[in-house]
């Protein structure tokens, strides 16, 4: 995804600057005019340092920062009791730390500019939980209160924030190389539903309907909003089953609304 963004924004922006990790045997599609115009970095999101670095390398290139895509990450996806300790932790340190480590970085810059946009990838797992996805959806959930939150933050600055939610995007994010997709420990109560869910897996993976490139020009359009959105499910998938994720939690608020009201002191 970010390879196609990187694409994208640098065929139509006067600069780009790129800090996802490139695979060697990757390759842009840009005008030779518009590649001139990008400039790009080795980052660890994990390393609060290293983020600092780059931005102020950025600044010094560019001259400002108008927009940062937040889109590193990846995808830790197996039973909640099959996953380590420890994989759950580089889960957030990387989807949820990493998102934290690049806005901090960036926000004293665009504060100074009284001006800039921020998209968080937070995927439509952002939104709603699946089997599978506990930890996935958990960082997700969690960048998309981060920025929801921030938001409200930095409107006095002029500085706007866009929660992205694709659905399945034609990209390698279910790879073994993007993915983790087997259990750190083995339980045989899931291998039955483990098997079946791999099997899916493997089916959907480059077989997705959503295309990354209209993704891209669309946080191009966004970005250029005077109003942009705060929440952006994308994709027909993606809209959907959000849209039923929050009817089914309004049908919630409604069967309850009565006694889940009725909790003050002294009440009924």
């Amino acid at each position: 995804m970010g390879e196609i963004t990187v694409s994208v924004v640098g065929s139509k922006n006067p600069n780009w600057f790129d800090t996802h990790q490139i695979p060697k045997n990757a390759a842009y599609a840009i005008p030779d005019e518009a590649a001139t115009r990008l400039m790009t970095a080795s980052l660890d999101v994990t390393d609060p340092t290293a983020a600092t670095r780059v931005v102020s390398d950025a600044v010094d290139h560019f001259g400002r920062i108008d927009v940062l895509v937040n889109n590193a990450g990846y995808g830790l996806i197996t039973a909640f009791e099959e996953m380590s300790p420890e994989q759950i932790h580089q889960q957030f340190a990387t989807n949820v730390y990493g998102v934290m480590n690049v806005t901090r970085a960036v926000l004293p810059v665009m504060r100074r500019q009284r001006s800039g946009h921020l998209f968080t990838i937070a995927s439509m797992g952002g939104y709603l939980g699946g089997s599978r996805g506990t930890a996935y959806a958990a960082s997700k959930f969690a960048v998309a209160g981060f920025t929801e939150s921030l938001a409200l933050e930095l409107e006095e600055f002029g500085i706007t924030a866009t929660i992205v939610g694709p659905g399945y995007f034609r990209t390698d994010f279910l790879d073994k190389s993007s993915a983790i997709l087997e259990p750190a420990t083995l339980i045989e109560d899931y291998r039955a539903s483990n098997a079946a869910f791999r099997a899916a897996t493997e089916t959907a993976n480059h077989a997705q309907q959503g295309d990354p490139n209209a993704l891209g020009r669309l946080l191009v359009e966004i970005a250029a909003e005077r109003k942009p959105p705060l929440h952006l499910p994308v994709g027909a998938d993606a809209v959907q089953l959000v849209e039923q994720h929050h009817n089914s939690v309004l049908n919630d608020i409604k069967a309850w609304r009565a006694k889940s009201s009725n909790t003050a002191f002294n009440a009924g």
